[in-house]
């Protein structure tokens, strides 16, 4: 099986750097060649046999003729047009096979408030949030959440403990979205699971745990990012926020979970895998769920392949499974099961 690897972003550095970093620690399963494309921030195209043996730059049009006739396309593009558009350019245009959801359905999960929406209607718990227009200041009780709608890796998030501070984080939000809200906080636990299609079936792995704490109530960017002394980008190396797995949950909590994960990925119509972060309230024990991310690129780094190895599963052999399978077009559609 002849794979391609598309990575990078047309947005900024940032993302074209998070996702390099991700491509760079994909998973090898057997019988799989790999080559690898990159877009640049300028619109460029290179192709190449890894992410930093690239050839020579060149505009879409020359590109989409080196593109070939690969079985698969594996994205790990995680900027908005990453996520809807090129997976729409190979899927939708070219009919290549791509792993993960269709671009539809990316591109109703990178709004967090169209999520929320979609998953609540299946019966799923959010937590009380309030979308902000143009010179809206949230009139949610302290403390709460402001978020922009489309930004992933905490950027431009903020908690506000007292009302005075609600108009600063508004501003720092709107520095990355013009559509923001603001959410009810929840104090507690903050865990992350995934659903995988596999074997006809929607199968849970282990749960990760993001530690927080009354000085760190949710997970900030230096929590999750930071550069090497060469200025590569690497997964932080924070010891107080290196995640749990597989997290130590009760059977009900654990039942919980298995029951949101598995209603939002049907309700999201998500196809091959999906993710989800929660808060378990400190108090009520009620779980809440803040948002999916339909993303996995199958490499050492990512969540999902962690959860699975928390599972005792070989990652790899996962990887290759699901591959197969999207290449081949015989997984069975479960996003209509009952």
């Amino acid at each position: 099986m002849q794979v391609l690897h598309v990575f990078g972003s047309s947005q900024n550095e940032f993302y074209f750097d998070l996702s390099r970093m991700y491509a760079d620690a994909v998973l090898r399963p057997d019988g799989v060649r790999h080559r690898f494309a990159a877009v640049a921030p300028d619109g460029a195209w290179r192709f190449g046999p890894n992410t930093r043996d690239l050839g020579k730059a060149m505009p879409l049009a020359q590109a989409l003729d080196q593109v070939g006739t690969p079985d698969l396309i594996v994205p790990h593009m995680f900027c908005p047009k990453g996520m809807t558009t090129y997976r729409a350019l190979f899927e939708d245009m070219l009919g290549i096979p791509v792993v993960g959801s269709p671009a539809a359905v990316t591109a109703l999960a990178t709004s967090k408030l169209w999520t929320r929406d979609v998953v609540a209607s299946a019966g799923v718990q959010v937590a009380r949030a309030q979308r902000l227009g143009p010179g809206d200041i949230p009139d949610l009780p302290a403390p709460f959440v402001v978020k922009p709608d489309s930004e992933d890796n905490s950027l431009g998030i903020s908690v506000v403990h007292a009302a005075h501070d609600a108009q600063k984080a508004v501003a720092h939000a709107r520095q990355y979205a013009d559509t923001i809200f603001a959410e009810a906080f929840v104090p507690g636990r903050e865990l992350r699971a995934a659903v995988i299609e596999l074997d006809g079936d929607l199968m849970v792995p282990s749960v990760i745990e993001y530690p927080v704490s009354e000085a760190r109530p949710i997970r900030e960017v230096a929590d999750k990012l930071e550069q090497d002394e060469t200025g590569e980008m690497q997964q932080s190396a924070r010891a107080e926020a290196q995640p749990i797995c597989p997290a130590d949950l009760s059977p009900q909590v654990r039942s919980q979970i298995e029951t949101a994960c598995r209603t939002a990925h049907r309700a999201l119509r998500a196809r091959h895998y999906s993710l989800y972060d929660f808060r378990l309230h400190a108090e009520t024990g009620e779980l809440y769920m803040l948002e999916a991310g339909l993303f996995w690129s199958f490499s050492d780094l990512s969540a999902i392949t962690k959860m699975l190895r928390g599972s005792d599963m070989d990652a790899t052999d996962v990887t290759g499974r699901i591959w197969a399978a999207c290449a081949a077009d015989t997984d069975k559609d479960l996003r209509s099961a009952a």
